[in-house]
């Protein structure tokens, strides 16, 4: 256990002094601090605004508005805890350098493991109990809903993260050891799939705004939103008198124990031929050219873009065939658009030691960002095209075409700048979750601030356009940043 504790603070000390890098400035650190702040007050307000008249509901009498509160939380807390899993698998590679590294050292399997897995745990919890504290907490304190009812709410938050994340481990996990025994290829393609597709067919399966209100009158045990039946018991519900507590407490063990289980997991070392797509592309004479041919063949090549971009693809198919034709609107083209930009993350961190190369051959830096971000926003926009006309087919006009373009190319730009500020490559793999960690919470305020200012088509395009101008000149100050530093 002391060793694991170890391995967890090295890591933990590598995502500190990444972040010093950055905030090496008083100024720094107190805009952080301010946008810290920021977050948190507009996080409480937002919150109370939407609770505060649910919780006044409940106090007034009305159970149900109370368990449909927190039922929903709890769905919430599921779903965003799951992805937030999925995206951190997906940029972490399966045996980075810091890995490789600490195969010398007297470690068991339990000990690795149990060492790499704490900051995931650690980032997921956090990100997810801090959240939804900021969004309940206030209210139940202004309606007097302290003391008890305040610790069993926070409680009922805490069980059923760590029981949704130990649940995706153990799919996980299990799954990697399995194939990795059996010696398959693309063994993280192969997991994340099953994975995902566990996911999606139970949350298409077994939830529902009616399923969730019909659970009120006789309590369903379904693990989206799980220990919602053990809150509404615990405040004195009548309607949950029937609830066991012996049965989602035998739940909880099973699943605790068979995360416990996936520590002794051993996984062997697979070694994947390099890949060779799109060999037939010919470098060009030119050097912009070539630059820009270069970042999309790097890119996709990568053994985790490629991973993620057939996982993208094949969920989109799945979506398509489950949810049948979608109409286009502004929440897929954002969602899509995020997703097709997440191959940015790793670009700076990929070819770091090449832009050292330029600096010391002289080559004037913002042609190198221009073009890289071109080859970027290829993939980004191919890709968008790509899984939008699976899920929609081809019902997109030229309008919702022209508007998505600006979306994508500030996607694609967001996430290169976050690249920058936490480079994340094979000798640093774990601060793809550090990175995600930052993500996670800049998001927040910026959707929140976007969804008040962005009232019609015309005010979304003319937002995109300024947004991607701001983005592209932090881009080039961010990377410029970053090279004088290193």
């Amino acid at each position: 256990m002391t060793k694991s504790l170890i391995i967890c603070k090295l890591i933990f000390k590598i995502w500190q002094r990444s972040l010093a890098k950055i905030l090496n400035t008083k100024s720094k650190v107190v805009g952080v601090i301010s946008f810290l702040i920021f977050i948190i007050a507009l996080s409480v307000i937002s919150g109370y605004c939407v609770v505060n008249p649910i919780i006044v509901m409940f106090v007034n009498g009305d159970t149900r508005s109370l368990y449909l509160l927190f039922s929903g939380i709890l769905v919430n807390i599921s779903v965003v805890t799951t992805a937030l899993f999925v995206l951190v698998k997906s940029v972490i590679q399966e045996r980075g350098e810091f890995e490789m590294q600490l195969n010398w050292f007297p470690l068991t399997t339990f000990q690795r493991n149990l060492g790499y897995k704490l900051p995931i745990f650690f980032v997921v919890f956090v990100s997810e109990l801090f959240i939804n504290t900021l969004l309940v907490v206030p209210s139940l304190v202004m309606n007097d809903l302290q003391g008890g009812f305040l610790l069993a709410s926070i409680l009922a938050f805490i069980i059923q993260i760590t029981f949704v994340f130990f649940l995706n481990t153990i799919i996980y996990d299990f799954c990697i050891f399995i194939i990795s025994m059996i010696g398959l290829p693309y063994r993280k393609l192969i997991t994340l799939l099953i994975l995902l597709m566990s996911v999606f067919y139970y949350f298409i399966e077994n939830f529902s705004v009616e399923g969730i209100l019909s659970s009120y009158t006789k309590f369903d045990y379904n693990i989206l939103y799980l220990i919602s039946g053990v809150l509404m018991k615990s405040v004195k519900v009548a309607a949950f008198n029937s609830v066991s507590y012996l049965r989602i407490s035998i739940y909880i063990l099973i699943i605790a124990f068979l995360a416990l289980s996936t520590l002794f997991c051993y996984e062997k070392v697979q070694n994947n031929n390099s890949s060779k797509i799109l060999k037939f592309l010919p470098m060009s004479k030119g050097f912009n050219r070539s630059l820009i041919i270069k970042e999309v063949k790097v890119q996709i090549r990568n053994e985790e873009n490629y991973i993620n971009i057939i996982i993208f693809l094949l969920l989109s198919i799945l979506v398509r065939f489950e949810l049948g034709n979608l109409e286009p609107n502004i929440m897929i083209i954002g969602v899509v658009s995020l997703v097709s930009s997440m191959l940015a993350l790793n670009s700076f961190g990929n070819e770091n030691n090449y832009f050292i190369m330029y600096k010391a051959n002289g080559v004037e830096l913002l042609k190198v960002l221009i073009s890289k971000a071109l080859g970027l926003c290829i993939i980004g926009y191919g890709l968008f095209l790509l899984i939008t006309i699976i899920i929609l087919g081809i019902n997109m006009d030229i309008y919702q075409v022209l508007i998505s373009i600006p979306i994508v190319i500030s996607s694609i730009i967001s996430l290169y700048i976050l690249g920058i500020l936490i480079p994340v490559d094979n000798k640093n793999p774990y601060m793809g979750v550090f990175a995600f960690f930052i993500l996670f919470f800049t998001m927040i305020p910026i959707v929140v601030i976007l969804n008040q200012i962005i009232t019609t088509n015309m005010s979304l395009i003319i937002v995109a356009v300024v947004l991607t101008i701001i983005l592209f000149a932090a881009f080039y100050l961010v990377a410029k940043w970053r090279i004088k530093y290193e």
